[in-house]
């Protein structure tokens, strides 16, 4: 059973992962009223809007791990596999660096707090990123995957949702439907959600770096065909390479009574080949173990 039919029970879980997000959700908000009522969240430049804008997103990523093997989350194989994010990483990160290089005939002109900033960065947008795939690569779909077969059906419907969660004009939302398609894709291909966690990771970091070293606007909302088409266009190459570069054995999953998924193909090859070899001449038995 593939990554996005692994989930056993979709609606007790969906139910568990609302309930205790809208709770983180709603004691950020309360606390912000109480703390600061007058604060201006539209400057994302600023170290405090930022990092509330940023746990605004964060607060969703706890109840994914609620009420299931959270290993799960990640991938068809039932772990985070560093191996996958390791070779994202060397794509995206040098790629994304390349697609930022025409900017710098702008010159630099860096905030005065240009390294808290970054260092707010690194810590905080790797999170918002990977709490955006859990939702949209392996929460959504995995819950709609319950009922529908084809993987293409079950990461439809994270799509659309995907792009409504931005605001950007509707020539910036196309870069951000092309993001999303290329990411699930990879999903797909990969049956776990590492390459888009590093991928979103990357391309979130280095624009908001940039934004602090004062080469973009990251608070601009109206985006132009120029910036949309550089943008796709990176996540296109990087996806490409990744696709190509993936061998298209990915790991399978198996349901385990009470729990979701639990083992890959690996596993259950074995316990089919030790099956067989039960039932088998002992000459055939031993075939079998050495083929494998």
């Amino acid at each position: 059973m593939t990554f996005h039919r692994c989930l056993k029970r979709p609606i007790i879980y969906f139910f568990f992962w609302a309930v205790l997000s809208a709770v983180l959700f709603v004691a950020l908000i309360i606390g912000l009223a109480i703390l600061a009522p007058d604060l201006n969240l539209d400057d994302m430049n600023a170290p405090l809007p930022f990092s509330i804008m940023m746990l605004f997103i964060i607060v969703f990523l706890p109840g994914a791990f609620c009420r299931r093997r959270p290993g799960m989350v990640w991938s068809g194989a039932g772990r985070f596999r560093w191996d996958y994010a390791r070779r994202a990483l060397l794509v995206a990160l040098p790629v994304t660096l390349l697609s930022f290089l025409p900017l710098l005939r702008n010159g630099f002109s860096p905030a005065p707090n240009a390294l808290l900033m970054l260092g707010l960065a690194v810590i905080l947008v790797p999170l918002q990123s990977v709490t955006e795939e859990v939702v949209f690569r392996s929460l959504l779909p995995q819950v709609f995957g319950r009922w529908l077969r084809s993987p293409w059906l079950a990461y439809s419907p994270s799509i659309p949702l995907f792009v409504a969660g931005h605001t950007y004009n509707w020539i910036g939302l196309v870069d951000i439907f092309v993001f999303a398609v290329c990411l699930s894709v990879l999903t797909v291909k990969t049956n776990g959600i590492e390459y888009g966690c590093v991928i979103h990771a990357c391309n979130n970091f280095v624009f908001f770096a940039a934004g602090t070293l004062g080469l973009v606007d990251v608070n601009a909302e109206n985006v132009g065909w120029g910036q949309t088409l550089l943008s796709a266009l990176t996540c296109i190459v990087i996806s490409a390479i990744l696709y190509y570069s993936t061998p298209s054995t990915a790991e399978r999953i198996t349901l385990v009574a009470g729990e979701g998924c639990a083992s890959s193909a690996a596993k259950r090859s074995k316990a089919t080949a030790a099956s067989a070899a039960a039932w088998s001449p002992s000459t055939e038995s031993s075939n079998l173990a050495s083929g494998e």
